[in-house]
């Protein structure tokens, strides 16, 4: 496989002592990547509240059990956490959390290299993404300051060698590291559950995967494409020869607002357009389906380059839009308002808020995989442009 790189207090005496304890952080003893990976889940637990201040930490050999490490290495981890100070043993002998922990914690990960972030795409979706890196990164910021994330796109069609290779070159790096798995298969899901690696979803999880994600409700989202698109008559949706994720639910959301709409409602057979993984093949396609049809036609694009074909293939035909061919597309695209005419789209409301919800569930992951991986919906809008009829009289249209 190929992979592309985009971009890469109480008293003055416990003030003393935590400045003091602060000052040396710098100066603890390397403990070994196996340890530095057990510090850092626990900090990531203190961090999100799951250890709070006054709970035990477990022993050595409970550490090296539920970690799967050595007792050598779990008895240099918790050695490297009572130097950094946020447990101790306070006359007992285990460690405990101290009542200043999340600030130590902090302390400490304000001195380390920063947190390397991996956001992993198909590079079949590369151009749909690009665009949106910045103001992801934005939201990603918000919770890990100064990490360094990397927008990776993989080659799907020679396996999952290479990103095998990634993940055990990523293990002695000397820094948290998490992963985004964006669009990508079961199969690379089920990968990095098994591997227990820090890492969400921006989209759909298949039951039995377990991963925490953060993804739309893909049967409202047909919803509101079939409300403006079934009028039309036909609608399709035009999607690669394999649908990603929740894709499979557009239908369904389709179908409820036909059948509201009193209108036939499409089965999936005829409402999934596929196209083949090459662009030449994508406007083939396109240009058969445009040829092919004798009415008016509603488009459903999964991907931005699907939607400009459409129009591209209309204009060419000179079939207006959208008095006879109406396209609305998914994602929230900046190209979409600067097109004529500028397209419809449906997306999360606030892709810097996609970003931050992932950088959070993978901050939560870092410290401890649940045994419920979590699941956010996050709420989805509909901009309507010049590529749709308005829905009623007087609708407001976004500006293009």
């Amino acid at each position: 496989m190929r992979i592309e790189h985009a971009t890469s207090a109480s008293g003055s005496k416990s003030e003393e002592e935590a400045a003091m304890r602060e000052e040396a952080l710098s100066d603890v003893l390397d403990v070994g990547p196996v340890a530095m990976r057990m510090v850092r889940q626990l900090r990531r637990q203190v961090l999100a509240g799951g250890l709070k201040a006054g709970a035990e930490l477990p022993s050595v050999r409970e550490l090296a059990r539920v970690s799967g490490s050595g007792v050598v290495s779990a008895h240099r981890a918790l050695q490297r956490i009572e130097s950094e100070g946020w447990a101790s043993r306070g006359g007992g002998r285990r460690l405990r959390i101290s009542q200043d922990a999340v600030r130590l914690a902090e302390a400490q990960l304000r001195q380390e290299p920063p947190t390397r972030i991996f956001w992993l795409s198909p590079s079949r979706v590369r151009l749909s993404s690009e665009m949106a890196v910045n103001t992801i990164s934005e939201g990603l910021f918000r919770v890990f300051p100064g990490c360094s994330p990397h927008f990776l796109y993989v080659d799907l069609s020679v396996g999952f060698g290479s990103v095998e290779q990634l993940i055990r070159q990523n293990t002695e790096l000397p820094c948290e590291v998490g992963y985004v798995l964006a669009g990508m298969p079961p199969a690379f899901k089920r990968l990095f559950a098994t591997y227990e690696l820090p890492c969400v979803v921006p989209g759909y999880v298949e039951p039995g995967v377990g991963l925490p994600c953060v993804c739309e409700d893909m049967v409202t989202v047909g919803r509101m494409a079939g409300e403006l698109l079934c009028r039309s008559g036909r609608v399709v949706a035009l999607c690669h020869q394999e649908l990603i994720g929740a894709e499979v639910f557009l239908v369904e959301g389709v179908q409820e607002a036909a059948r509201t709409m009193g209108v036939r409602a499409p089965g999936a057979a005829e409402f999934y357009y596929h196209l083949l993984p090459d662009v030449a093949d994508y406007a083939r396609a396109i240009d058969l389906l445009l040829d092919q049809n004798d009415g008016s036609l509603g488009i459903l694009a999964v991907q931005p380059e699907f939607a400009m074909l459409a129009l591209q293939a209309a204009a060419r035909r000179h079939i207006r839009i959208p008095e006879q061919v109406q396209v609305v597309a998914l994602h929230h695209h900046p190209m979409y308002s600067f097109v004529y005419p500028a397209i419809s789209s449906i997306g999360p409301y606030s892709l810097v808020e996609l970003g931050r919800r992932c950088a959070e569930m993978l901050a939560e992951s870092m410290g401890g995989r649940p045994k419920v991986a979590p699941r956010e919906i996050i709420r989805s809008t509909l901009i309507e442009r010049e590529s749709t009829l308005p829905r009623t009289t007087g609708v407001q249209r976004a500006a293009s």
